[in-house]
């Protein structure tokens, strides 16, 4: 994860599942993820950013997929539960 400069550590790696990232904090700022896969799975790395942005019960996320011949852009949005 490449969280905004003001968090320490601002960089995090998680090595296991379920790969899961909690902080607190306000505002808004994008959140790059980069999912890295196991050598034998003959992939690249898919890149992703997560909008984070507290005053909003929406996330969404973008996810660039260079593994599809057509580069594909994923849009993948979630509602927060209250």
């Amino acid at each position: 994860y490449d969280l905004h400069p003001t968090f320490r550590p601002s960089q995090v790696t998680i090595n296991n599942p379920p790969f899961l990232l909690k902080r607190q904090g306000w505002g808004y700022f994008d959140v790059g993820v980069t999912i890295k896969f196991k050598e034998n799975a003959d992939r690249k790395d898919l890149k992703c950013v997560h909008g984070l942005d507290f005053s909003h019960d929406v996330t969404m996320t973008h996810i660039i997929d260079d593994n599809d011949t057509n580069k594909n852009e994923l849009v993948h949005m979630k509602g927060l539960k209250k």
